[in-house]
């Protein structure tokens, strides 16, 4: 991690992941919400200028875009050193940056009035939903942890105030379905997106989980293996003899295993066969790589570079390491290692994560949603029906959103 100043702050937590949900820290957070959304409804009942609006609305999304800046600074310069495609501003939440900029500078009234409503009915279900549920936006970064909360705070915030001046809850099909056409639209990008990244640069290196668990004691499959030019070879066990293969789908699961009480810099690498039997990997006293029943001796990491590690282990004194000759495994003194020769799909800077295989834009075809209802839905249903199941939800929610808009305008007139 080469990030320096305020973008280097951790959080000082224990477990160093940072705030929990409903700690002290997230319930300021909520409460910061419901204070400026309560001034955003007295303002805006005040002053209902459009021209005023348009401002307000493109001075708010300046800041998110400044801020939105600075995170995709800090993660692919300072915190990865490499893209990261996962982390690209095409979330179900990110759209409302672009959405705003638009709305607010449009001349065209359809279109501005399209995207006010989609900032208004999806921008206050993503806000809230994060709000309330954020339990995949905090990280150990203090920087991260404040952007998320005062971009999903803006959200709502933002669709309130657009709610009060725009007078919305008066026709349904002119304030909801010009707004869905733009999140339909938007979800068929990122399918599309999805399907592209994923083939062409997730697929030959792409973890087989989404999740990590990172509890001492708790294990995950991986893929662990060598690059040699533009080609991937992956850890294989034929016959309880460690080989190479280039079929990605045909390699065995590594297995990582993270010790009690360790601050996750020592692991067992090993495989599980199909009878479910733990196999694990050792170099020899004799130098050789060869898989044991019990595991006497730990790999640790000899040293990280950007999404590269390299496993070593202390054989009679001398560090050794796995590495590849000739499309061959072989065992290397570190000294003499070739770093651009291996990889680590799931190293991320210094601790284990699930790589680049997070639920990028809106949904996809390879990982889980972190939303945990669609996560009930997603493993049982085809991708087809999940697209639909996800479509439709977004699109009553926001529905919904609209109706107490138009029972609030109803009530105020009582």
């Amino acid at each position: 991690m080469i990030l320096t100043g305020f973008m280097a702050w951790q959080w000082s937590t224990s477990d160093g992941i940072g705030p929990q949900m409903y700690s002290w820290y997230h319930i300021m957070w909520l409460v910061i919400m419901i204070g400026l959304s309560v001034g955003a409804v007295i303002y805006g009942r005040k002053i209902k200028d459009q021209k005023v609006v348009d401002r307000n609305v493109l001075i708010l999304d300046c800041a998110l875009i400044i801020s939105e800046i600075l995170k995709q600074i800090m993660y692919h310069v300072g915190y990865y050193g490499y893209l990261r495609i996962d982390v690209l501003p095409f979330s179900f939440c990110s759209i409302p940056m672009f959405a705003a900029l638009v709305a607010s500078l449009a001349k065209n009234e359809k279109i501005k009035n399209a995207c006010y409503g989609f900032l208004a009915f999806y921008g206050i279900v993503g806000g809230l939903t994060s709000m309330l549920y954020p339990v995949t936006l905090y990280t150990s970064l203090v920087y991260t942890s404040i952007q998320t909360m005062f971009w999903h705070t803006s959200l709502v915030v933002m669709a309130v105030y657009i709610i009060v001046t725009k007078e919305y809850g008066k026709s349904f099909i002119k304030e909801i379905l010009p707004p869905f056409a733009i999140f339909a639209a938007c979800s068929l990008i990122a399918i599309g997106l999805n399907e592209l990244s994923y083939h062409t640069y997730l697929e030959p290196r792409q973890t087989p989980t989404c999740e990590v668990d990172r509890t001492p004691g708790s294990y995950q499959y991986y893929k662990y293996g060598f690059q040699s030019g533009d080609d991937y070879y992956y850890l294989d066990d034929v016959d309880g003899e460690l080989v190479l293969t280039k079929d990605y789908r045909k390699a065995v699961n590594v297995v990582i295993t993270y010790p009690e009480g360790d601050n996750y810099t020592i692991y067992l690498l090993g495989f599980e066969d199909d009878g479910g039997n733990d196999k694990y990997i050792e170099i020899s006293s004799s130098n050789e790589l060869v898989l044991v029943d019990n595991p006497t001796n730990n790999w640790e990491f000899a040293w990280i570079t950007g999404d590269r590690a390299v496993f070593a282990m202390n054989v009679s004194g001398e560090t050794y390491c796995l590495s590849m000759e000739n499309g061959s495994l072989k065992v290397a003194k570190t000294a003499d290692y070739n770093e651009t020769s291996i990889f680590a799909d799931f190293i991320d800077g210094h601790v284990l994560s699930d790589g680049d295989s997070a639920n990028f834009f809106f949904i996809s075809n390879h990982c889980e949603t972190p939303i945990p209802l669609l996560n009930l839905v997603q493993p049982h249903v085809p991708y087809v029906v999940f697209v639909l199941v996800y479509v439709a939800g977004f699109f009553g929610l926001s529905s919904a959103a609209w109706g107490l808009a138009y029972l609030s305008k109803k009530l105020a007139k009582k």
